[in-house]
């Protein structure tokens, strides 16, 4: 179980970080990240387990003075949540640019990314298959993560609603990847979004892109992460269900959604409050006939 727990969980992260080099402030930002990601206060802390015995080791074989993972708090979530997501108006001016850079190779995914607050592993795993056209909504089924196919995080299949733009979006796409393939003399994809040769779009190119337009559309920096708390912010601002955004992100608690933003959510309910003022509330209370009710 530890090894499975490092394998998934702690090695895409830090993986490649020098053991010297992970600090306490570093470990705070991954767990702070984990519980921002939709993870359980008790998938933190069993994830920490393996993680603090790793340093305990290296600090008997004396490759670290101490375990900067003692008295790490991973019970609540702390300020790792993006500090500064893109707002409507600079959403449009990212995708803007996106049309633009590389023949609009990654419109379809930075808008897809802001229409469904997916994670990019869950995004690159989308399948054909996993989308219902006439229904609107897609499964998500799997997540990629170091090029390893997975189960959704928190091992819990969820369906997103898509808009009608994304849709329509999509169905272009669709119709692109025929054309390509058929040009290519390759199969057609069964992934949604995939390079000019049909493989799946490598997550670097995609990051590498994202900057690209940013900076072209005078965008601060964002991470690709932080299209999905733009999606989040969005929504909210807009006076979205909670509810909704929440089971659509993968959240596993509608608490977790609170917590991270609840200074965009709403509590105007005085309409609702008013709309209690109906005849059939104050008009007086009659018992009813016998054989009524």
């Amino acid at each position: 179980m530890p090894w499975c727990t490092l394998k998934r969980h702690v090695f895409p992260e830090i993986g490649k970080v020098l053991i010297d080099k992970i600090t306490k402030p570093r470990l705070q930002a991954f767990f702070d990240y984990l519980a921002t990601d939709g993870y359980a206060k008790s998938t933190v802390k069993i994830v920490k387990g393996p993680v603090s015995l790793v340093l305990d080791h290296a600090v008997e074989g004396e490759l670290i003075p101490y375990n900067p993972c003692k008295e790490l708090k991973t019970g609540g979530i702390a300020a790792r949540q993006s500090n500064d997501p893109l707002n409507e108006a600079q959403a449009e001016q990212l995708l803007e640019q996106a049309k633009l850079h590389e023949d609009g190779e990654y419109y379809p995914i930075f808008l897809y990314a802001l229409c469904t607050g997916k994670r990019i592993g869950e995004i690159r795993a989308t399948k054909w298959e996993d989308i219902d056209f006439d229904k609107r909504f897609v499964e998500v089924k799997r997540n990629i993560v170091r090029e390893k196919t997975y189960p959704p995080k928190n091992n819990k299949s969820r369906c997103v609603g898509l808009s009608p733009m994304v849709i329509e979006e999509l169905k272009k796409l669709r119709t692109e990847q025929k054309r390509a393939a058929l040009k290519g003399g390759y199969p057609v994809p069964e992934f949604v979004f995939t390079e000019k040769d049909g493989r799946i779009m490598r997550q670097h190119f995609i990051r590498d892109s994202l900057e690209k337009c940013l900076k072209a559309a005078g965008v601060h920096r964002i991470t690709f992460h932080d299209l999905r708390h733009s999606y989040a912010h969005i929504r909210l601002s807009r006076k979205h269900s909670v509810a909704d955004v929440s089971r659509s992100m993968g959240h596993t608690d509608i608490k977790i959604t609170v917590k991270i933003y609840g200074h965009l959510i709403h509590y105007d309910f005085q309409d609702e409050v008013d709309s209690l003022d109906t005849p059939h509330l104050n008009a007086p209370y009659t018992q009813p006939e016998r054989g009524q009710i």
